[in-house]
């Protein structure tokens, strides 16, 4: 199976309030289903998080945020959050290199008796709220058919 992820640039990251999760500043994003924890995604989307993604900290907790080692053994990417479509996950995550701080997401899909898989797709840019929009959006077109 292969997978692509979408990535994103931002001069900024977000900052994570613990409960909520930055995807709730996404106005696009405001009527839709937003998980702020893993915890809070189908157990088969999280499993397959933990393959796609090992080195993930939990949504607000301490990472590498860049080349320099603030402390060793922190995960090299951290939870940003998730959003829900009718048959589709956007799963967000963030991760740091050199100085330029990046954000992906992974869209899961599944047929109605199914269950979810990891959806194939091209790459995107933009800060956190765009690539999130623009994957969900490209989700909700599948959820309609």
């Amino acid at each position: 199976m292969i997978v692509f992820v979408l990535g994103a640039l931002a001069i900024a990251p977000p900052g994570n309030s613990g409960s909520s999760s930055p995807l709730s500043a996404c106005s696009s994003l405001r009527s839709s289903a937003i998980v702020a924890e893993m915890g809070g995604l189908p157990q088969s989307i999280q499993g397959q998080v933990k393959r796609m993604v090992p080195d993930l900290a939990p949504a607000g907790a301490k990472f590498q945020r860049g080349d320099v080692i603030e402390q060793a053994g922190l995960p090299t990417r951290r939870f940003v959050g998730a959003v829900e479509g009718k048959y589709s996950w956007v799963v967000t995550y963030e991760h740091s290199q050199g100085s330029v701080h990046h954000f992906h997401a992974i869209t899961f899909g599944r047929a109605p008796a199914s269950d979810y898989a990891p959806v194939p797709h091209g790459v995107l840019t933009g800060p956190l709220c765009q690539i999130a929009d623009a994957a969900l959006s490209g989700a909700l077109s599948a959820d309609h058919l």
